[in-house]
């Protein structure tokens, strides 16, 4: 319930003699209660009188300010409905092509106050309205759109978008040398985009600018936002002192101004610094406080947040009951979010392995950070990073010389050239460093508490002994894991290499256990540099067996083309197996008859000539919505009783063919609802399905279907599948 109350003097201050024609229209606002969101206008008496008496003015400015008025206070109560419909009963009193400034401002005043209650996805199509109604004012109106839904195109992770609709509103305001506070926004969220790049440096800049302006213009709102930013850049770089001293400053200012969403996100931010340091004692003591505030307030918006962080104290308190509740809790509120959804779950699945790590719960830990790594790619992949500092460094010459247009700016977009391989590497050393940490950790907690026993439970003493044992084992098996996984991580080809030679790809790599039998080759020949050789292998076994035999498979591989000079696909085969025969044979008295089923292409990306050899494994073309199938020799690269030289195909390639290579596990997985095995001829029938989506989507969709059909059966074998598109 609420009473909804607007003063004569709100509405038309400016005209005292108009106030006779809308004396009925006051009263009746002023006696509206027990709105319900989900009846319409004309089935909600109170309010269908309200818009009947706002139709009988006889100002049409007057009509569309109402409806205007009344909306902009229906969002704020939170009813998105009636705000929705006054918009569009605002809307209705203009005229398209004669009113288009005043239409546009319409639709941007709409974006802004449904922001947070409706899909982002609706709200672009608002704001994209918008600027068709706005193709020729320009001015402030048009910079605010763009500001809007550049923050639209931020909480649905496209970054790249983000920062272009950024860059056009900031070009407004630096061209008209405006100071004020919605700039100061505007620099926040540029500043956000370099953040989640892990651009910590640029981030900085933008909101160090934020600070300076929030003094310059005495807002210290705006300051504190300022400060709280810098706070959390400090915090990824390692300097804690600056960190607190900037979020104390900010909390501070936050609570003198009772701007208590801010004042409960810093309590929870300050509660994260003593977490990272812990201080456990003080990481609790915040977070209650920002619960407290939070809930005094009705405020739910970082709830999510503040779950996953109480997840992070219980867990690092011993309590794992506890933090699998709280990370369960923030879960449900990440699900039900409208904004940021994908950094919520990326940053969840990570405080997931960790508080699994924490448990002992290596497998877990594993799966928590494949996860992580998924919702971390799509939030951060080479062309959003590629895209965005391309764009600011445009914007920059652009401000200099004054002599590049906006529309050349949007068109060199699409020229994207540099490297993100150094996130992904800082991701897996951080990765590493993590696991490592929690490991020695767990592992010396492990010790104290096992010679307490000891000492307290002497009766107990040989079973405590023996179980020592087998956890030094498995400590030592999981580490021998570990390191291989590390050597047979050297054998596959960087993604930036991968995408050199071949640009529109993808590659699907699903190891069954840690490491793997599968892998994926691919070298550039010396002796002819328009040619590129690349092959999906699947060795012998799986697991740590199938990871050693991958190692001697690929040395083969990398030898036959670098030391013999070979480089066409059925020579280089034969030449493999006379390798790994010899290498696998050197103890007479044993007869290992281990090796590799291969598919192997020899693409010459200057004049698209392709050859291409098999053992065991086909190539599948696709082209024009058929599958082409060529079947490899029926043997495998390695001792085999009845060997003969691999045959040699010359394959006719068109532009617009997708080749696809790939070892046996995605078509040998059991489950679906008779859990049966997929087959072949249903992977055919999927590669049909989605042959029309870009390679990121096709592996993506791919992965989402694996898990879908597997459903809680066990990966039955290693997953390789590479996609070129020529």
């Amino acid at each position: 319930m609420f009473l909804l109350l607007i003063s004569v003097n709100e509405i038309y201050a400016q005209k005292q003699t108009e106030l006779a024609d809308s004396a009925i229209f006051y009263s009746q606002i002023n006696a509206i209660q027990n709105l319900n969101d989900s009846i319409p206008f004309n089935e909600n008496s109170a309010i269908k009188s309200l818009a009947e008496s706002i139709n009988k003015l006889t100002d049409p400015r007057k009509k569309i300010y109402s409806f205007r008025l009344i909306a902009k206070i229906f969002a704020e109560k939170g009813y998105k409905n009636l705000s929705a419909e006054a918009f569009k009963k605002a809307l209705s009193n203009t005229k398209p092509g004669v009113d288009s400034e005043l239409r546009a401002e319409i639709k941007l005043e709409k974006a802004r106050a449904l922001f947070d209650f409706v899909s982002k996805d609706e709200i672009i199509i608002i704001l994209n309205e918008a600027l068709k109604e706005y193709p020729k004012y320009g001015g402030k109106t048009e910079s605010s759109i763009y500001m809007y839904r550049g923050r639209a195109w931020y909480e649905t992770g496209n970054y790249k978008n983000a920062m272009a609709d950024y860059l056009k509103s900031e070009l407004y305001f630096e061209n008209n040398k405006i100071a004020d506070n919605e700039y100061g926004h505007l620099l926040h969220f540029i500043g956000s985009i370099f953040k989640r790049q892990n651009d910590n440096q640029q981030a900085l800049k933008y909101y160090s600018r934020i600070i300076d302006l929030g003094k310059l213009i005495h807002d210290r709102q705006l300051e504190a936002e300022g400060l709280y930013l810098c706070a959390d850049i400090y915090y990824q770089l390692g300097d804690s002192a600056k960190d607190l001293d900037m979020s104390m400053r900010s909390l501070e200012i936050f609570s003198e101004l009772q701007n208590y969403p801010m004042e409960g996100m810093m309590l929870m931010n300050i509660a994260h610094h003593y977490l990272a340091g812990h201080n456990f004692k003080k990481a609790k003591e915040y977070l209650d406080k920002s619960v407290e505030v939070n809930k005094l307030h009705n405020y739910n918006k970082n709830l999510a947040t503040i779950y996953r962080y109480y997840g992070k104290y219980y867990s690092k308190t011993g309590n794992y009951k506890l933090a699998q509740e709280y990370l369960a809790k923030s879960f449900e509120e990440a699900e039900k979010s409208n904004t940021n959804r994908l950094l919520l779950l990326s940053d969840l699945y990570r405080t997931q392995a960790s508080i699994h790590y924490d448990n002992n719960n290596f497998k877990a830990a594993f799966e928590s950070l494949e996860d992580y790594q998924y919702y971390y790619d799509s939030l951060v992949n080479e062309e959003n990073s590629n895209a965005i500092h391309d764009l600011e460094a445009r914007y920059q010459n652009d401000k200099k010389e004054k002599e590049i247009t906006l529309l050349n700016k949007d068109k060199a977009l699409g020229n994207l050239k540099l490297n993100s391989a150094r996130q992904k590497n800082i991701f897996l050393i951080v990765a590493l460093i993590m696991v490592v940490s929690f490991f020695l950790f767990f592992f010396s907690r492990y010790r104290l508490i096992n010679q307490q026993k000891i000492i307290i439970q002497k009766k107990a003493e040989e079973l405590e002994k023996q179980k020592s044992i087998v956890v030094d084992q498995k400590n030592e098996i999981l580490e021998s894991i570990e390191y291989a996984k590390r050597i047979q991580a050297t054998i596959l080809p960087p993604p930036r290499v991968v995408k050199k030679y071949l640009e529109d790809s993808f590659i699907l790599y699903l190891p069954k256990d840690i490491v793997a039998g599968d892998f994926y080759w691919m070298e550039s020949p010396v002796i002819d540099n328009g040619l590129v050789l690349f092959a999906a292998c699947d060795c012998t076994g799986h697991g740590v067996p199938g990871a050693l035999v991958s190692v001697v498979c690929s040395n083969a591989l990398n030898r036959t083309v670098k030391e013999f000079n070979v480089i066409q696909p059925a020579l280089i085969l034969d030449k493999v197996a006379e390798l790994i025969v010899k290498d696998f044979s050197k103890d007479e008295n044993e007869n290992v008859q281990d090796g590799m089923d291969i598919s192997l292409c020899a693409l010459n990306i200057e004049t698209g000539e392709m050859q291409w050899s098999g053992a065991n494994n086909p190539i599948w073309i696709l082209r024009d919505n058929n599958l082409i199938e060529i079947k490899g020799d029926k043997q495998p690269v390695g001792k085999y009783d009845t060997m003969h030289p691999f045959t040699n195909h010359k394959v006719p390639i068109q532009k617009g063919d997708t080749l696809y290579l790939f070892s046996d596990g995605y078509a040998d997985q059991f489950g679906g609802q008779n859990n049966k095995k997929l087959t072949k001829a249903k992977f055919k029938e999927l590669l049909l399905e989605i042959q029309n989506l870009n390679m990121l989507n096709q592996r993506n969709y791919l992965y989402e279907f694996h898990n879908k059909y597997k459903g809680s059966n066990e990966q039955v074998d290693d997953i390789l599948i590479m996609g070129v598109k020529i």
